[in-house]
């Protein structure tokens, strides 16, 4: 065939980044929701569904860094919300995971190509068992997601996986998936909004070791609450208080007391910093009518 006349699609590099585990940063603990992530002997799906900001793949990335079996990870964007683009980033994902089974899942590219979505999902669960140990299946930013077909595949892949294939789904909002019915027969787990708000031990983290504020454990607890826990807003705060104490006369106001309760009065979601960030995250993907 020439390669005028070969699908572009075969054409088309994956990108390799988007398979790599986020690199580790400083980030705030929270050993209260490893228990709902996957674990052997029964790798479960994992659902964890909350709006921009509330730590949803800083939460898997240090899950995943601390795991002793492979993790397939892959970061989903827009670009991805397309069949063969998106099984060829799952068997590339799975095949990074588990290096031996390049020989079996290498030919499943082409049936991506050819939208044979049985025969990839065949294949998957069957180098999985080959494999013979754990391994979890990461789709970050599924939000970005759309496509009914592919929704219907993941939804066959979780239904038929064997208990060593875990799946966690880190997402936006709630996808089109047949929730309800894993729910009842207890092969779901989910993360909401409300799990990764932080807790006071978890806001005392950020704002008194990682961001080193002179806060007392009250102006802790009001920033919190000011910010419901929404951990982005959260951080975004306390480093627009670093900015106010830095900016202090040097008379010592840095440090009073008086500087960090005024800052938490004015605080507040108008402030600039997390409107910024409402509007790079949150606002400029919706509809223009919704957005005004």
């Amino acid at each position: 065939m020439q390669e005028q006349a070969r699908s572009p699609a075969t054409l088309t590099p994956l990108v390799r980044t988007k398979l790599l585990i986020p690199a580790a940063a400083a980030s705030i603990p929270r050993p209260r929701l490893t228990p709902l992530l996957p674990a052997p002997p029964n790798m479960t799906l994992t659902i964890v569904s909350a709006p921009p900001g509330f730590g949803k793949t800083i939460l898997l990335r240090d899950w995943a860094a601390a795991q002793p079996y492979p993790v397939a990870w892959l970061a989903l964007d827009e670009a991805d919300d397309e069949p063969a683009r998106f099984w060829r980033y799952c068997l590339a994902a799975l095949t990074t995971a588990l290096p031996a089974a390049h020989h079996t899942l290498a030919p499943l590219h082409r049936a991506a190509l050819e939208s044979a979505t049985d025969e990839i999902i065949a294949g998957m669960i069957n180098a999985v068992l080959a494999a013979e140990r754990p391994v979890v299946l990461v789709l970050d930013d599924y939000h970005v997601i759309t496509d009914a077909a592919i929704h219907a595949a993941v939804a066959r892949l979780i239904t038929h996986r064997p208990p060593l294939l875990g799946v966690l789904i880190a997402t936006r909002t709630v996808p089109p998936l047949p929730l309800a019915r894993w729910r009842a027969s207890g092969q779901l787990r989910e993360i909401s909004a409300s799990d990764l708000r932080f807790t006071a031990e978890e806001a005392a983290a950020l704002l008194q070791e990682t961001l080193a504020l002179p806060l007392t454990a009250p102006q802790v607890a009001a920033l919190n609450a000011r910010a419901e826990g929404w951990s982005a807003a959260l951080h975004l705060a306390g480093i627009a208080l670093q900015g106010a104490l830095a900016a202090s006369d040097g008379a010592g106001f840095a440090h009073d007391p008086m500087r960090v309760d005024v800052f938490l009065q004015t605080f507040s979601g108008q402030h600039r910093d997390v409107m910024d960030y409402l509007s790079e995250e949150v606002l400029r993907h919706l509809p223009e009518p919704l957005r005004r």
